[in-house]
C-alpha cells in the first residue's frame, strides 16, 4: 500500500488542486534531458577520441568518471523527481533517496578532486604531471565510488532504524553542500591567482615566460573545468530545488512571499467563554497584512456569532471559531478574511480519525519469520498512530529488541517484529490513532503457522488411492510434544470449508504412543469425493495445515486372470499353476498369496511359491503387471480341487479361481495317449511315440523362442540385457529431487519410454513400508544405469544426496561408470561430490548442449549389443521359462 502526504487541511495531497506543480514536474524533466545529453556528449567525446589523448590525462578520467555519475543523475534521479511532483508516491521518495545517495554524492565528490586537480595545475604548473599520476587518480575514483556506495548504505540503515529525519538530513547536507562549497571556494582561489599572474607577467625573463606559458596551458584547462563544474551545479540545482523550493511553493512556506494568506490550526481551548464547552477551537491565522473581517462557514452555512472569536486589535490579524459538539464526520470549515478588495480564504475537514492497516484482521506468519504491519491513518488534525499489545503501547527497540519502529511522519508507522515465536499465536495487535476529536482502533490477530507438528514424510506427500464405491480413511498424527495440550483443536476442511460428520462421513481420534492420529472415513466413495483434503492442528504453539490428496480409483483398473483356469495331471506328476494381475502404476506392489479348502497357503509349506516376475507396462506408464506361481510337486487327490490366486492392495483385494483335476485313464485313452494300439511289440511303440513326442516338442520350443524373440524386440524387455554376468532389472534409476517432478515428467520421461528404455523412479517404484535407505539401495543396484537429475533442489536434499553418493559408491565398487548427471539449472560445479567435479555431464541449462542433449543421453542409457555367449545363456533362461510355462 503506497504512502499518502496530506496537505493543512487533512486531505491527501495527491487530491489537491496545486496549480505549480505542473509546471515543476516539466521544469524538472527538462533539466533531466539536458543534464543526460550533456554528459552523454562528454562521454562520447573521451571515448571515441582517435587519438586516445583524453584517455591519456589524469583529469579527463576525472571528468569521465563525472560524467557517469550525473549521467545516472539526470537519467534516472530526475525523473523519479518528476514522478514524485505529480504523485507524491513514497516509492518515488525512496528511490530519489536512494539514487541521490549513490550517484548525487559520487558527483559532488568528483567535483572536490577536480578543484584541487586545477589548484595543483595553476599553482605548481610544472610538476602537475609528476604530482597528480594516472595511477593516483585511479586510487581517487574507486574512493570516491566506495565512499558514495558506504553513504547510501548507512543513510539507508539509518532511515530503516526510524533515526530524526533532521539527523539524516544534516548528514546528507555534511556530503553535498559542504564538498560544493570547498570546490567553489578552490575556484575563487584560482581565479585570483590567474588575475595576479597576468599582471606580472610583463616583467618576467625568458625562463619566467616558460612558466608563464605552463600557466596558460593549465588556465585554458580550468576553464574547461569551470565548464565541468557548471555543469555539475546544473545537474545540483534541480536537487536543491526539488526538496526546498518545491515543497515551499507547494506547501507551507506561502507565508514568506509576504503574501496576504490565511491558514487554520488548532487553538487554545481556554478563549472559550461560559457557558460553552468547547470540544476543540479552530484558529485562523493571516500572514503578511491584517484584516479587516473574517467570515466563518461550516458547509456552505454561517456559524453562530457566539461560537466566533476575534482579534481585539484593531488591525486583526486572528479569528477563532468554537467547536461545540460534532454533529457529522468531515465538515468542512472555512475561514474568509477581507482586506479591503484582497480576500483569503482557507478551510480544513475536522475528523475522528480512521485507522487502517495493511492487514486483514487475522495475519498468518510462518515460525521464525519477520513480519511487518503497517498502520495508517487519516483525519484533522493528523492523528498520531501507534502499536498496542496487552494495553501496553509497543516502543522502538525494546528491553528484549523484540521490535522495529518506522515513522512517516505522525499518522504512519510500520512495526516489524524480529522473529516470530510461540508466543505470538493468537496474539492481537492493536493499531490506534489519536487527535483531539477522538481514538480509532483496529485490531490484527496473529496465528503462527509450523510446520513440525504433523508428520509429513515421503508417504504422506503421495495420493491416497481409493476404489470406487468402497471405504477409505484419510490420516494426520501429531507428535506428542506438540499436540499435549487440552485445548488442541482437531479439524478437517476442504475447498474452504469446515468438513463434518455426516451418513457418509465418519470423523475419529485415536491416541498413540507417540502422539494423537485424527483420522476421516469416507464411506461409499464416489468420483466426487476425488480432490484434496486438508487437516489442521491448533494450540497455544500455533497450528499447522497439511493436505492429503484423494485419488478415486475404478474397479475394471484390477485385472486378475489365471493360465490355465482348468489342470488337468496325472497321479504324482508336478503342476505349476500362474496368476497375472495388472493395475494402475502409481500404486505400490501388492501383496500375493493363494488359498486352498479356505486356507491361505503359506510359502514354508509343501506347495511352493515361485518368485514374483514384473511383466511388461501395458502401455506409457498406464499400467503395471505382476506374474506369481504355485508349484505342486507331487499332485495326490489330497491337492485335487480349485485353489484361489489373490492380490491384495490394501484397498481392493482382486481373485481368481483355478481347478486342479486328476486325469483318469479313460480320459488317456480319450486322448489317445495311454489308450495307444498297435500290432507291434510295445517297445517299438513307446519309441515310436517317445521320438515324435520329442521332435514335436523341439519343433515348438524353437517356434516359441523365435516368437519370443521377436515380441522381445518390439516391446519392453522383460529381461535386461546382461553387463559383466549381472543380471539388471531396469535400465536406469532416475534420482531427483520432487520440487523437479515437472521437468522430469515433461523432458526425461517421455524421452526414455519412446526409446523403449524400462525406469525405475522412487514416487512410483520404492515400496512402502520398506526403509527408505533399502529401497534406495535396491533401485542403484538392480539398475544398469544411474541417471542423477542435478539441479539445486537435487544438492539441498539430504535423500537426493544419499541416493547419489550410494550410487557413486556402487559405480566404484563395480568399476562400470554407471552414474550419468544431466544439469537442468546453474547449480555451480563446485557444490557438487569431489567424484563428479571432474566429470562430463549432460548439460540441459546450456542452450548450446541442449540442442543434442538427448541423443547423447541415449546413447549412454542404451544398452550394449549381445556376445554369443551371453546371448547363449539368455537363449537357455527363455527357453527355461518357455518350459515352465508349458509344464503348468
Amino acid at each position: 500500500m503506497e504512502n499518502d502526504f496530506y496537505d493543512s487541511t487533512g486531505r491527501p495531497w495527491k487530491e489537491a488542486n496545486f496549480d505549480l506543480k505542473y509546471f515543476w514536474a516539466v521544469f524538472v524533466a527538462l533539466t533531466a534531458l539536458a543534464t543526460t545529453f550533456a554528459n552523454a556528449l562528454v562521454l562520447l567525446a573521451v571515448w571515441k577520441d582517435p587519438n586516445k589523448n583524453l584517455q591519456r590525462s589524469p583529469s579527463n578520467l576525472l571528468i569521465a568518471s563525472q560524467a557517469i555519475a550525473d549521467f545516472f543523475v539526470g537519467l534516472v534521479q530526475e525523473p523519479l523527481g518528476a514522478w514524485w511532483i505529480l504523485t507524491f508516491s513514497s516509492i518515488a521518495v525512496h528511490a530519489i533517496e536512494a539514487v541521490s545517495s549513490l550517484f548525487l554524492v559520487s558527483s559532488v565528490l568528483h567535483a572536490v578532486a577536480l578543484s584541487f586537480d586545477r589548484y595543483v595545475a595553476v599553482a605548481r604548473p610544472l610538476q602537475h604531471n609528476f604530482t597528480i599520476t594516472k595511477r593516483r587518480v585511479f586510487l581517487w575514483i574507486l574512493v570516491i565510488w566506495i565512499s558514495s556506495i558506504v553513504y547510501m548504505s548507512y543513510r539507508t540503515i539509518l532511515r530503516e532504524l526510524n533515526y530524526s529525519i533532521t539527523l539524516i538530513n544534516i548528514i546528507s547536507g555534511a556530503h553535498t553542500v559542504l564538498p560544493s562549497v570547498i570546490s567553489v571556494l578552490f575556484y575563487i582561489r584560482l581565479y585570483c591567482m590567474l588575475k595576479n599572474l597576468r599582471k606580472g607577467a610583463r616583467d618576467l625573463d625568458e625562463s619566467g615566460k616558460m612558466v608563464i606559458n605552463a600557466y596558460q596551458r593549465e588556465r585554458n584547462m580550468t576553464k574547461a573545468m569551470v565548464v565541468a563544474l557548471c555543469l555539475f551545479l546544473f545537474c545540483l540545482t534541480p536537487w536543491f530545488v526539488f526538496y526546498q523550493v518545491i515543497g515551499a511553493s507547494l506547501f507551507s512556506f506561502k507565508p514568506v512571499l509576504c503574501v496576504f494568506q490565511c491558514s487554520i490550526s488548532l487553538g487554545d481551548k481556554n478563549l472559550t467563554r461560559s457557558p460553552i464547552t468547547a470540544v476543540a477551537v479552530l484558529n485562523c491565522t493571516i500572514s503578511g497584512r491584517s484584516a479587516n473581517a473574517f467570515n466563518w462557514t461550516i458547509d456552505g452555512k454561517q456559524v453562530k456569532k457566539e461560537h466566533i472569536l476575534l482579534d481585539p486589535k484593531e488591525n486583526k490579524k486572528w479569528s477563532a471559531v468554537v467547536l461545540e459538539n460534532m454533529t457529522k464526520e468531515a465538515e468542512k470549515f472555512e475561514c474568509k478574511a477581507k482586506r479591503g478588495e484582497e480576500m483569503a480564504s482557507c478551510f480544513v475537514y475536522p475528523a475522528k480519525p480512521n485507522v487502517q492497516t495493511s492487514d486483514a484482521a487475522v495475519r498468518i506468519v510462518d515460525y521464525g519469520n519477520t513480519p511487518e504491519l503497517e498502520c495508517r491513518a487519516n483525519g484533522w488534525p493528523v492523528p498520531r498512530v501507534s502499536w498496542w499489545l496487552d494495553g501496553s503501547e509497543i516502543q522502538h527497540f525494546d528491553d528484549d529488541y523484540t521490535y522495529i519502529l518506522r515513522r512517516y511522519g505522525e499518522n504512519i508507522l510500520f512495526m516489524k517484529i524480529i522473529s516470530v515465536t510461540k508466543k505470538y499465536q493468537h496474539a492481537k495487535f492493536t493499531c490506534r490513532a489519536d487527535n483531539v476529536f477522538g481514538t480509532s482502533e483496529r485490531s490484527v490477530e496473529i496465528q503462527v503457522r509450523r510446520i513440525d507438528m504433523i508428520e509429513y514424510g515421503y508417504r504422506e506427500r503421495l495420493p491416497i488411492p481409493a476404489v470406487l464405491g468402497t471405504s477409505t480413511t484419510l490420516e494426520c498424527i501429531c507428535s506428542e510434544e506438540k499436540c499435549s495440550e487440552d485445548t488442541t483443536q482437531f479439524y478437517w476442511k476442504r475447498n474452504g470449508t469446515i468438513v463434518n460428520e455426516t451418513l457418509n462421513i465418519r470423523l475419529s481420534r485415536e491416541v498413540l504412543s507417540s502422539g494423537l492420529k485424527i483420522a476421516l472415513m469416507i464411506l461409499n466413495v464416489s468420483r466426487a469425493d476425488e480432490g484434496d483434503f486438508f487437516c489442521k492442528v491448533s494450540n497455544s504453539l500455533g497450528f499447522e495445515e497439511r493436505r492429503r490428496t484423494l485419488k478415486i480409483l475404478a474397479k475394471e483398473n484390477f485385472r486378475i486372470s489365471a493360465n490355465p483356469a482348468k489342470a488337468f495331471v496325472n497321479q504324482r506328476s508336478p503342476v505349476r499353476l500362474t496368476c497375472k494381475v495388472s493395475y494402475p502404476s502409481e500404486l505400490l506392489e501388492p501383496e500375493t498369496f493363494w488359498i486352498f479348502n479356505n486356507t491361505r497357503i503359506h510359502e514354508k509349506s509343501a506347495l511352493q511359491y515361485y518368485t514374483k516376475s514384473y511383466g511388461p507396462r501395458e502401455g506409457t506408464n498406464s499400467t503395471k503387471m505382476v506374474l506369481f506361481q504355485l508349484q505342486i510337486s507331487n499332485v495326490s487327490d489330497q491337492y485335487v480341487g480349485w485353489y484361489i490366486c489373490a492380490a491384495d492392495f490394501k484397498i481392493i483385494v482382486v481373485k481368481a479361481r483355478v481347478s486342479v483335476t486328476l486325469e483318469g485313464e479313460k480320459a488317456d485313452d480319450k486322448n489317445g495317449i495311454a489308450g495307444v494300439e498297435s500290432s507291434e511289440s510295445p517297445l517299438v511303440a513307446i519309441s515310436s511315440i517317445t521320438a515324435g513326442g520329442v521332435i514335436m516338442g523341439f519343433i515348438a520350443a524353437l517356434f516359441a523362442y523365435r516368437l519370443c524373440r521377436k515380441k522381445r524386440s518390439d516391446e519392453e524387455p522383460f529381461f535386461e540385457t546382461p553387463v559383466n554376468g549381472r543380471q539388471f532389472r531396469y535400465d536406469v534409476f532416475v534420482t531427483f529431487s520432487s520440487q523437479d517432478l515437472n521437468w522430469v515428467k515433461k523432458e526425461l520421461l517421455p524421452l526414455l519410454d519412446k526409446h523403449k528404455l524400462k525406469y525405475c523412479i522412487h514416487d512410483r517404484d520404492f515400496q512402502a513400508g520398506k526403509p527408505v535407505v533399502d529401497n534406495m539401495a535396491e533401485s542403484v543396484y538392480t539398475s544398469r544405469k544411474v541417471l542423477a537429475v542435478m539441479s539445486h533442489n537435487y544438492m539441498s536434499s539430504k535423500f537426493c544426496r544419499g541416493e547419489l553418493e550410494m550410487a557413486l559408491y556402487r559405480s566404484t565398487e563395480m568399476g562400470d561408470s554407471s552414474v550419468i548427471v544431466v544439469r537442468i539449472d546453474g547449480v555451480d560445479r563446485s557444490k557438487l561430490p569431489k567424484a563428479l567435479r571432474n566429470r562430463t555431464f549432460l548439460d540441459h541449462h546450456d542452450f548450446t548442449e541442449r540442442k543434442n542433449w538427448e541423443e547423447r543421453l541415449i546413447k549412454h542409457l542404451k544398452p550394449p549389443p549381445l556376445d554369443k555367449n551371453s546371448e547363449k545363456k539368455n537363449s537357455e533362461k527363455t527357453y527355461s521359462l518357455l518350459r515352465n510355462v508349458s509344464e503348468a
